[in-house]
């Protein structure tokens, strides 16, 4: 009898392991919240870091392949070494485009296990920083996708071969095609203009590489790992769009970049990003969907610096607005969060609300008295009061400002360059008089 229960027992904990990663699933609701993505977090165990449920890892591939042919994951062993000590769950992604490797291009003498001709430097100009990124790799020759796809390979075998109680905390892998997670092939201006890749061109290199990404992490009887997409909307990037939903199974589901919604608070087009992901990210019908989003050093530029503990507040507000399941902080924010307890506060508040998306099984909730103004809203502000409805007519938003019950609650129009420009110029720039702060922040026009 005792060892018919041990039989048994032991079938039960193959099964329950069997289980747990044989197939994929969506990142779990338990780990919604604040992520670390800059490493900047050696002991888990300090009070002050409570609020940190994920880590995220990543690395250049250059730094992966510095001998071509040659694998190194050691820095991604390192953080997941970690993740398993502290029993946390950890992303990875690797930068690819101009990320890549010196031996990749036609500057390369050693020709012995290179069968193809080598790959040509691209070179942009008009980008502020462009030092990072001195130049680009041709992304549609054979040659670039040869390497490129079997890193992607390499990588998959990497995290697929980890023990089972390693491997369970492998949450996602983000997919990176080009120039960062901005899944853009070049940053600034192509010097040569028949350098340049089309729309359309681009679109078919980015599906090729979600396929291949598909194929080495979805493809596979066992060890699925979840995969998450940037630039995947439907109106901007239709044919990415058509793809994941299109190809990836919605039992398993994948996550998305969840905007840059968490960067800053009232921004352009926070409302259109809502009203296309978040029907999926709330109480999703068939469809399994997370998203994902980081700080970076917007935080340190424009209104933000006016007041940070503020900035991070309705930052994180923002974020549970548009149904962020992870907010990573960068190194510099992680550290200024650490240092001062009321934005520690804020984001153990970002950590409760966070996980609680599905109205099915809520516990808790809360409201926010207070609308910005949307001068896209045609119905509320009309056309032949206020102006024509359009993201340049800088009077339509100076017309709603002026309105006295709108005016006299401190709304005001004291930047009128960011208001027309998208949510990436606003963070960097848009400025804000230390003593409107608070009313105009909170009265932001956005078009929608």
């Amino acid at each position: 009898m005792q060892s018919r229960m041990l039989r048994y027992l032991y079938l039960f904990i193959l099964l329950w392991c069997f289980a747990a990663k044989s197939n994929a699933q969506s990142l779990p609701i338990s780990s919604y919240g604040t992520w670390d993505r800059g490493g900047q977090i050696t002991n888990f165990a300090d009070p002050n870091v409570d609020f940190v449920l994920g880590i995220e890892a990543t690395a250049k591939w250059e730094d992966i392949e510095l001998v071509k042919g040659t694998f190194n994951f050691s820095s991604f062993q390192q953080e997941l070494d970690k993740a398993y000590a502290n029993n946390k769950l950890i992303r990875f992604s690797i930068g690819v485009g101009p990320d890549a490797p010196l031996w990749l291009y036609d500057n390369d003498t050693d020709s012995t296990n290179n069968p193809y001709p080598q790959v040509r430097k691209i070179y942009t100009t008009g980008v502020s920083g462009n030092s990072s990124w001195p130049f680009y790799p041709q992304y549609l020759t054979q040659t670039y996708k040869n390497y490129c796809f079997e890193l992607i390979r390499q990588f998959s075998l990497f995290l697929r071969n980890q023990p089972q109680a390693k491997f369970n905390l492998i949450a996602f892998v983000q997919v990176k095609t080009g120039c960062t997670g901005d899944e853009v092939p070049f940053k600034g201006n192509v010097v040569i203009p028949t350098d340049d890749i089309s729309p359309s061109d681009w679109d078919n290199f980015r599906v090729e590489c979600f396929n291949k990404f598909k194929f080495y992490f979805y493809d596979v009887t066992t060890r699925k790992i979840v995969l998450t997409f940037n630039d995947v909307e439907p109106d901007d990037e239709p044919i990415a769009n058509a793809w994941v939903m299109n190809n990836i199974d919605p039992a398993i589901g994948f996550g998305i970049k969840g905007g840059a919604y968490n960067r800053g608070h009232h921004l352009n087009d926070e409302i259109t990003f809502k009203n296309q992901w978040v029907p999926f990210l709330i109480n999703p019908q068939g469809l399994k969907l997370f998203s994902a989003s980081e700080m970076d050093q917007s935080w340190q530029n424009g209104y933000f610096t006016i007041n940070p503990d503020l900035g991070f507040y309705w930052a994180a507000l923002s974020g549970i607005n548009v149904g962020l399941s992870t907010y990573n902080l960068n190194a510099s924010s992680m550290n200024y969060v650490i240092s001062n307890a009321s934005t520690r506060e804020t984001f153990r508040m970002f950590n409760r609300y966070a996980q609680q998306v599905y109205p099915a099984t809520a516990a808790v909730g809360f409201c926010v008295f207070h609308e910005g103004l949307n001068s896209a809203d045609k119905i509320k502000f009309p056309e032949n009061i206020y102006g024509p409805s359009n993201q340049q007519n800088i009077s339509r938003y100076k017309n709603i400002c002026n309105d006295p019950k709108y005016f006299n609650r401190g709304a005001r129009m004291d930047d009128t360059i960011s208001v027309t420009n998208g949510q990436v110029y606003q963070r960097q720039n848009q400025l804000k008089n230390i003593l409107d702060y608070p009313d105009r922040n909170w009265t932001r026009h956005r078009i929608c």
